[in-house]
């Protein structure tokens, strides 16, 4: 059986996950983790059962039998060690942001297509159940066509946000706050259910995190899609106290869709996070009917795509788009000006 070797570069708690997953799959294999933090890499080889740890990422792209790299590194890392990577014959998985900005994401897509080698962008949320179903009924015009969004994401992020020796939130190596990091998930979910954002009005600021050096904590930003559909889009690191469930950083998603024939309602971790309604009719699902219906595993697609050279649910080229977005959202919080995109 073929085996893809796999190499992951950062060893923090964004790599857990990919980790667990990759113990997971039959058809990887995970040939080493790479660190400078000897406590953080010595605690997922122990964790995971990792034989080889390196204190530099480089030792792992000189190795000819590692076939794919994770980077599980801060935003400002990626487009150096993403093209170091490519340069080096390997595929990567490239973490979101794909990077700081459009230009260093077009740079990684150049070095992949150099290199004939995948670069993929580890975008899980066009991966969660509830999400492909909501583009299942947009795609079959089940509440006819959609015209408006309302959609949030409501996280506490204030620990790190206020410690300023963590690089969470820093415009030098996070590339901005809120909006460039959990912003991303939304911003292409977003698109993934409308299409293509002709031009964005944003709004942000540092409202409630104390630590100077950080960039903005909250952020409400207007889209209108190629289309025909607008959408409001709310986020902020900032809420300590919230109606949604707990979780990642007690994190809360929610989209409220309309449409000429009905509206779809999302609220993450609600018994039925799904409702759809048309005129007195409420049709709803729960998560477990929802992950049985939809068993797609982010990791093990990657795995599958480079076995059998398969098209990715997600590609490096969306990635490019959203960063381009989010390079509008600055230039319009920037100017105050509405951004063509």
């Amino acid at each position: 059986m073929t085996k893809i070797k796999v190499g992951v570069i950062g060893a923090g708690v964004v790599s857990e996950g990919h980790l667990e997953a990759l113990k997971k799959i039959p058809k990887a294999e995970i040939a080493g983790i790479a660190d400078p933090n000897e406590e953080a890499r010595l605690r997922q080889s122990r964790k995971f059962g990792i034989k080889r740890t390196e204190s530099d990422y480089k030792r792992l792209l000189d190795d000819k039998e590692i076939d794919l790299v994770y980077l599980c590194v801060p935003h400002y890392l990626h487009c150096k060690i993403g093209v170091e990577a490519l340069e080096a014959g390997k595929n990567v998985v490239c973490e979101k942001p794909l990077a700081m900005n459009a230009k260093e994401a077009e740079k990684m897509l150049k070095a992949s297509q150099d290199a004939k080698k995948r670069l993929f962008i580890a975008e899980n949320h066009r991966f969660i159940p509830e999400n492909i179903k909501i583009r299942e009924l947009i795609k079959k015009e089940e509440i006819g066509k959609a015209f408006m969004c309302l959609s949030c994401f409501i996280g506490d992020e204030m620990k790190r946000m206020n410690d300023p020796h963590n690089w969470k939130g820093t415009k030098e190596k996070s590339g901005g706050g809120v909006i460039i990091d959990n912003g991303f998930h939304m911003i292409d979910t977003l698109m993934s259910f409308f299409g293509e954002i002709e031009n964005v009005l944003a709004f942000s600021q540092r409202l409630v995190v104390q630590a100077e050096n950080k960039e903005e904590d909250t952020a409400i930003m207007s889209f209108t899609f190629k289309g025909g559909v607008l959408a409001d889009l709310g986020l902020t690191f900032a809420a300590q106290h919230n109606y949604f469930p707990a979780g990642y950083i007690g994190a809360g998603v929610r989209y409220d869709i309309y449409g000429t024939e009905g509206s779809i309602h999302l609220i993450n971790g609600n018994p039925f996070p799904i409702n759809v309604v048309k005129g007195r009719k409420i049709e709803r699902w729960t998560s477990d009917e929802l992950a049985h219906r939809y068993p797609t595993n982010m990791n093990s697609h990657f795995i599958d795509c480079l076995i059998n050279n398969k098209e990715p649910l997600v590609t490096a080229e969306d990635g490019i788009r959203v960063m381009q977005v989010i390079d509008a959202c600055y230039e319009s919080v920037k100017t105050g000006k509405r951004i063509l995109i």
